[in-house]
């Protein structure tokens, strides 16, 4: 190896060359300090990888890069002058150098000024990236490629072009987490990509949160993955030509975006495009987009007007959730509401679905508070749990003719419902479906309902009256726990009275049982102060435990023949129980039975117990 020494007259760095022929230069000695100066004949700067890269040695000492009159450099190696301190780099005179290589000058944080060739080509990945103090740069004309982020969080906020500039494709990430606000053309500020750009990859301008307003050039056909993510300070966007697709969380937390018009050309909108893009306020979706994909504007707080052009055919999950609609009126071919879609839309008011709807997916439509009516074809043949929960403002629902079951909570709190009409073919109300629908209190079931679910109708304390269908053959646990019932008629078909069944239905005077019921399950009228008569058919063969405790009104019980057990705490608390028959066959009364019933003068416990 041979190492030379030039311009001694001032600090310049020595440097040392792969062989005798002096083209290519491989390092640069400890301790050189100052300037690096490329001389004219050589035509490569090589490095073996990162961390073997040419100027490691003099990593902290160099300031500035420069190349002689006509110099014939062909190639600078990958990593060639990474983490350099570098303050400035003048390229000018590499006239036949037509490629960057990737990070041949990234993590240089003191890198200001920099020249490019004038006959550039291509910038290759991560050529500028956490060059915090470069500002601004020149791109020549001739340059095509901007690769793989090129100036990731770099301290870039404007490209300087020319209106012939030939640049066409804009790498991924290129300005991720950078500055960037704007290109310059012919040196008058505009938030134009240049027209001769032809695509820009994923995440292509994400993080510049300083950029204001953006205009897509007619060439771009496709935005693709969030690249525009987190530019918090975009405020508008003009689309020039014939877009065709929208990427997933291409505008996402544009948080200051206002206003976009999205071209009558998109046929495709991906999910959380313009998730959480707090500002907007308008949006038409064009006529030739079907699908409305997930999180699509979810979290779009002062969203008010969505104007659907087209015929849907998929509304996503999340679609609009936590928006300010007030108001949606969909049609054509949409099948199916996304789980989520409307979440949290406080609102809105008024839905109007028109079309062959089929189904409305879990907690579509939960907690819009403001909705008042909404309209839901016949087609509708399954509603999914919370679809309506928390919608506080909605006084009435008619059931589908189609639907075939009530999913769980799906109308969970909706504290002002009164009117409920259950529709034909409609078999099973499920698990908490109206628990808490505190006004509730006309229910009309027309059709053949068989089940009523867990918690159906647990505190609806205004549901007086309300005459279970002879079809219901099976009622589950507490589903009319803390109601308003005064009257209750127990249908013939129905075997168990389960437990916990009416507990806590303060007002329940009396309970008339058709049927052949063979249990009453624990708890099941206990804390129903009210209660003064309850026919026990003589098929009854178990009482649970705390199965009538704390009935203070009722005054007569007879326990049926069949009955050989009586549970510990059954009638606790009985306080104006005077007469009770306890069957010849029974062979067990547990604990407290009958403590505190202090009207009841005796009882006679058969030899068998």
């Amino acid at each position: 190896m041979f190492c030379y020494l030039l311009y001694q007259s001032f600090s310049v760095a020595s440097l040392i060359y792969k062989d005798n022929t002096n083209q290519t230069i491989i390092s640069c000695s400890a301790g050189s300090l100052g300037e690096v100066f490329i001389p004219q004949n050589v035509t490569e700067i090589y490095s073996e990888d990162s961390y073997n890269y040419a100027f490691k040695n003099c990593k902290d000492s160099i300031t500035s890069l420069k190349f002689e009159e006509d110099s014939k450099i062909t190639s600078i190696s990958s990593y060639s002058f990474r983490v350099t301190s570098l303050e400035s780099a003048n390229l000018s005179e590499c006239k036949k150098l037509t490629l960057l290589n990737s990070s041949v000058f990234s993590y240089c944080k003191y890198l200001k000024s920099v020249i490019l060739p004038p006959n550039i080509s291509s910038i290759g990945s991560s050529c500028f990236s956490e060059c915090k103090n470069l500002i601004s740069i020149y791109l020549p004309d001739s340059v095509v490629t901007l690769d793989v982020a090129v100036f990731k969080e770099s301290g870039l906020t404007t490209i300087n072009v020319s209106s012939d500039s030939k640049l066409k494709t804009i790498g991924i990430e290129c300005f991720y987490k950078s500055n960037f606000t704007s290109f310059c053309i012919s040196n008058l500020l505009d938030f134009t990509i240049p027209e001769s750009v032809e695509s820009f990859e994923s995440e292509a301008f994400g993080f510049c949160q300083s950029l204001t307003a953006i205009t897509i050039p007619s060439k771009i056909t496709r935005i693709f993955w969030q690249s525009f993510f987190n530019c918090i300070k975009l405020e508008s966007i003009t689309f020039k030509g014939n877009l065709t697709y929208i990427g997933s969380g291409s505008f996402y937390f544009c948080k200051s975006l206002t206003y976009i018009i999205i071209p009558e050309s998109v046929e495709v909108i991906e999910s959380t495009a313009f998730s959480s893009c707090e500002s907007l306020t308008n949006v038409v979706i064009p006529p030739k987009v079907t699908k409305i994909s997930d999180s699509t504007f979810s979290s779009c707080k002062n969203l008010t007007n969505v104007t659907i052009a087209g015929n849907l055919t998929y509304l996503g999950s999340f679609a609009f959730s936590n928006c300010k609609i007030s108001s949606i009126t969909i049609t054509g071919n949409l099948t199916s509401i996304g789980g989520n879609a409307f979440y949290q839309c406080q609102s809105l008011i008024n839905i109007t679905i028109i079309g062959n709807l089929t189904s409305i997916q879990p907690w579509s439509f939960c907690r819009c508070t403001s909705l008042t009516n909404i309209i839901i074809p016949e087609s509708v043949e399954y509603i999914g749990s919370n679809a309506f929960q928390e919608c506080e403002s909605l006084s009435k629902f008619t059931t589908p003719l189609k639907l075939k079951q009530i999913s769980s909570s799906t109308f969970y709190k909706c504290k002002n419902l009164k009117s409920l009409t259950i529709t034909a073919n409609l078999a099973y109300i499920g698990q908490g479906a109206f628990q808490e629908c505190n006004s509730l209190r006309d229910i009309l079931i027309t059709g053949s309902l068989k089940s009523i679910g867990i918690w159906a109708f647990t505190l609806c304390r205004k549901l007086l009256n309300f005459t279970i269908p002879e079809c219901v053959i099976n009622i589950e646990e507490r589903a009319f726990s803390s109601c308003g019932l005064i009257n209750v008629t127990i249908p013939s078909k129905v075997t168990n009275i389960t437990s916990d069944l009416f507990s806590y239905c303060r007002y329940l005077k009396s309970v008339t049982i058709l049927g052949n019921i063979t249990s009453i399950g624990s708890g099941a009228f206990s804390q129903c102060y009210s209660l003064r008569e309850i026919n026990i058919p003589e098929s009854i063969e178990s009482i649970g435990s705390y199965a009538f405790s704390s009935c203070k009104s009722l005054t007569t019980i007879e326990i049926p023949e069949m009955v050989t057990s009586v549970g510990s705490y059954t009638f606790n608390n009985c306080e104006s129980l005077t007469n009770i028959t306890i069957p010849s066959k029974i062979t067990t009364i547990s604990a407290n039975a009958f403590s505190n019933c202090k009207k009841l003068p005796t009882i006679i416990i058969p030899e068998s117990v």
